[in-house]
């Protein structure tokens, strides 16, 4: 079985969202992603549900996490740099609105 190589599923990529961009237009594409943002929303509130409300914690306990630091680090910047990247976001949805 012979896999594709990384330039081509790229370019077959970046042709599928340009042609799903020119289709549908670019107020469809914001469209899909608030809609993905809010099943996103709702799994994670579902999963922090779970383990909030889950009364053994042990299994946390044992697992081992060997994360570098400099990796533990770069998360939570990112978790928190992610916040600001939200922003263009409204200024595409407003910009998209009939006047």
């Amino acid at each position: 079985m012979s896999t594709l190589s990384y330039e081509l599923a790229l370019i077959v990529t970046a042709l599928v969202i340009l042609i799903y961009v020119l289709l549908s237009g670019f107020r469809a594409v914001i469209l899909t992603d608030v809609i993905q943002s809010g099943i996103m929303l709702a799994l994670l509130s579902l999963v922090a549900w779970g383990a909030y409300t889950q009364t053994d914690l042990s299994a946390l306990h044992a697992l081992e996490a060997n994360l570098p630091l400099g990796e533990v680090v770069g998360f939570v910047l990112f978790g928190i740099l992610s916040i600001f990247a939200a922003s263009d976001r409204y200024q595409l949805v407003f910009a998209s609105k009939d006047v």
